[in-house]
């Protein structure tokens, strides 16, 4: 029987599992986070990515790190023994949002996740999500010091 959990997740703030009839867990070990950067030039956009898989960074343009970032982690709990589970993440809310007065923004263009795993004989497996993260490359638009937010989605199905 195919189960479906989804988890809504803002980069670097909260999330939520949505209820389901199993008693299975998911437990968010780190948020995606792309860490403390500084914009040297705007004129272009500029990406930043960490990769789910190895949790490697890599940076374009006018973009240079501060504080490294880290990819998300999900441990998976009470899930069936030696059971393949599924994953796919989506951008949801592409544009970032602060919470300080108006700033450029960045743009989330994607997340990706472990495609499957196996749960080992406890039922625990562990899921990453990595992604990108782009510039406006405005040339004008100032970035201010300021925690930044986007959503994307993770679905877990067995």
């Amino acid at each position: 029987m195919m189960r479906t959990f989804i988890i809504r997740m803002s980069l670097l703030t909260t999330l939520f599992l949505l209820p389901s009839l199993s008693m299975a867990g998911v437990t968010t070990i780190d948020k995606l986070n792309f860490g403390t950067l500084a914009i040297v030039d705007n004129a272009t956009t500029s990406d930043i990515s960490i990769n789910s898989a190895t949790n490697q960074i890599l940076i374009t343009n006018g973009f240079r790190i501060l504080v490294p970032g880290n990819r998300a982690e999900f441990l998976l709990t009470s899930y069936p023994n030696y059971t393949t589970v599924y994953t796919t993440a989506t951008v949801l809310v592409a544009e970032t949002t602060t919470l300080t007065p108006p700033s450029e923004q960045f743009t989330l263009i994607s997340v990706e996740s472990t495609p499957s795993a196996v749960t080992d004989g406890t039922g625990l497996a562990t899921i990453y999500v990595g992604g990108t993260l782009r510039s406006s490359g405005s040339g004008s638009g100032q970035y201010l010091d300021a925690v930044y937010t986007a959503t994307y989605e993770l679905n877990i199905n067995f």
